[in-house]
């Protein structure tokens, strides 16, 4: 038997598995809700559609979900899905102050938003919950309005890495939570976000000023984030150790069908015959821990990148190249106060994309940045490992506090320099 007809046996093998598993509880749609009127009546970006309570998350006083309207990448209306969480006990004169949530990487498909499950545990997240890091929050006084992502809940495209688009969702979910919570919710905002979330959270501080300009946004933070999206792609490409070849193969195939989406990209430019065969899984399940359903097929086929994506020498084919580095953090800059932080056990995104962004795209820039690597943290770790540093760090920001930056004097990681592709050893 040949090795295609092997590797294509394995393929359809995992395939069946895969989306035989679609049918478990955990990747269920939760009732109607999640569905808006069609058509959808015309309404401003961040305009209520419905909301419903759910059971408390732990450490919350009340939830809900909520239903959006938000803007699409050609800046159509669409609905959007995610959380509203209120703190315990009496809001303070002026309300709970408010963070924007952006959730890391969990898929594109309906069931993976943040909204659905909250405080249940979930195997794309290894047993874990996006609740657990929401919760660190909520339980320090905040309110947390965090997105689901567009497609994520409610119907429509996922927009994995489409920087404007998930930016444009985080804002419109403060506008929503304020239709719910009312007088509860202070005008004082800040964002945060992690991996994906992360670089959410950064386009949502970049368009801010022209698109919700009525917002109160006295900081961002990013936690993890993939901030220069075509660093990390060319150490993909490359097949270097950070991102490994499972992430790598994951951030890709989430990203394709976006980024086909968003700007009309020919994917058969970007995937291998191997690489479109396995697209359908991204429409069917949510991710598990490592990579994983990912990794079932990639253990089957071989843990390359160029197994599912077409280079030639480095680089993708150049529209997709140029759409990815469009999305890096950057243009516009930044203009609120920024704390930047990473693990340096992150073999994840590369630590040195981010020194990077900091270095070369955003000190530059003026925008007043602080970067700390956290010794021991993982990309999973980390929301928790660095939480005491980002509450104070945004509560100072509440307090009107001076502003922090070590422009000037990157911090160091186990000697991961600019240009690495490596993580900290």
């Amino acid at each position: 038997m040949s090795t295609h007809r092997t590797s294509s046996l394995a393929l359809g093998a995992a395939l069946a598995l895969l989306i035989g598993a679609c049918g478990q509880d955990t990747f269920r749609i939760v009732g109607p809700f999640y569905n808006p009127p069609e058509p959808l009546p015309g309404a401003a970006a961040g305009t209520l559609i419905r909301s419903e309570r759910i059971s408390t998350p732990p450490g919350a006083q009340a939830a809900w979900r909520v239903l959006y309207h938000s803007r699409t990448a050609a800046g159509g209306d669409i609905a959007v899905s995610g959380l509203v969480a209120l703190p315990r006990g009496r809001a303070p004169a002026g309300g709970f102050p408010v963070i924007a949530f952006g959730h890391g990487t969990s898929g594109i498909a309906r069931p993976c938003g943040i909204s659905q499950i909250p405080n249940t545990e979930q195997a794309w997240l290894g047993n874990s919950t996006t609740w657990a890091w929401v919760q660190d929050w909520v339980n320090a006084g905040w309110a947390v309005a965090a997105t689901d992502y567009q497609g994520l809940g409610a119907p429509g495209f996922g927009s994995y890495l489409v920087g404007a688009v998930e930016g444009a969702n985080v804002l419109d979910s403060v506008r929503a939570a304020r239709a719910v919570a009312g007088n509860q919710l202070s005008t004082q905002i800040v964002l945060a976000g992690h991996s994906q979330g992360g670089q959410s959270a950064g386009f949502a501080a970049q368009i801010a000023p022209a698109y919700a300009p009525e917002l109160d946004i006295l900081g961002t933070i990013l936690i993890a984030p993939i901030a220069r999206l075509s660093a990390a792609l060319t150490c993909a490409v490359n097949e270097e150790p950070v991102p490994p070849a499972t992430a790598a193969v994951v951030f890709g195939m989430l990203a394709a069908p976006s980024y086909q989406a968003a700007y009309g990209l020919d994917p058969t430019l970007l995937l291998t015959a191997t690489g479109q065969q396995a697209q359908p899984i991204v429409y069917e399940t949510c991710l598990v821990t490592e990579g994983q359903p990912f990794g079932i097929e990639i253990g089957a086929l071989g843990k390359k990148f160029s197994t599912y994506f077409q280079t030639t020498a480095g680089q993708l084919a150049p529209p997709w190249q140029q759409a990815l580095a469009n999305n890096d953090l950057g243009s516009p800059a930044i203009h609120i106060p920024t704390l930047m932080v990473q693990g340096c056990a992150d073999k994840t995104i590369p630590i040195s994309s981010n020194l990077e962004y900091f270095g070369d795209v955003a000190c530059p820039a003026g925008t007043q940045i602080e970067f700390q690597l956290v010794p021991g943290a993982t990309h999973t770790s980390i929301p928790t490992a660095a939480f005491p540093l980002m509450n104070a760090w945004a509560h100072d920001r509440l307090a009107g506090a001076p502003v922090p930056s070590n422009c000037g004097a990157p911090p160091v990681c186990g000697g991961v320099t600019p240009g690495e592709c490596a993580a900290a050893r």
